[in-house]
């Protein structure tokens, strides 16, 4: 069993296919996801890029993600 407690964080890891996307507005500046700020709650890593961003928001625009964040498991 594989412990997902690392220094009093919760870490969970998660394959996710995209099989379809709506294009939005692309951001100016990508690089405002690199650092934490304050309103920044979770840390997504694709490969080995860190994205910090706001768990709410992700699940207002997203089913997938507010089920993560907010299911009842």
């Amino acid at each position: 069993r594989q412990n997902y407690v690392i220094n009093n964080a919760l870490t969970m890891e998660f394959i996710i296919d995209i099989i379809a996307s709506e294009r939005g507005t692309s951001i100016a500046d990508p690089g405002i996801f690199a650092a934490p700020n304050d309103m920044s709650n979770v840390i997504l890593m694709i490969g080995k890029e860190k994205l910090h961003v706001c768990k709410e928001y992700l699940s207002v625009h997203s089913p997938v993600f507010k089920t993560l964040f907010f299911g009842d498991f």
